[in-house]
């Protein structure tokens, strides 16, 4: 998934999201997620 743009709307304006919570999900079953990283990217990668 591709998520560009991002915004709340906080009553009066749109603001951009630059922190927040992240969520991880499994539509399948029961999951457990261990030693989860998380790395910064500056770019897309480009697919073939």
């Amino acid at each position: 998934m591709i998520l560009e743009n991002s915004s709340y709307w906080n009553g009066s304006e749109s603001l951009p999201l630059l922190e927040g919570k992240i969520q991880l999900q499994c539509e399948a079953g029961e999951v457990y997620f261990k030693n989860i990283q998380i790395q910064e990217i500056t770019e897309l990668p480009i697919l073939p």
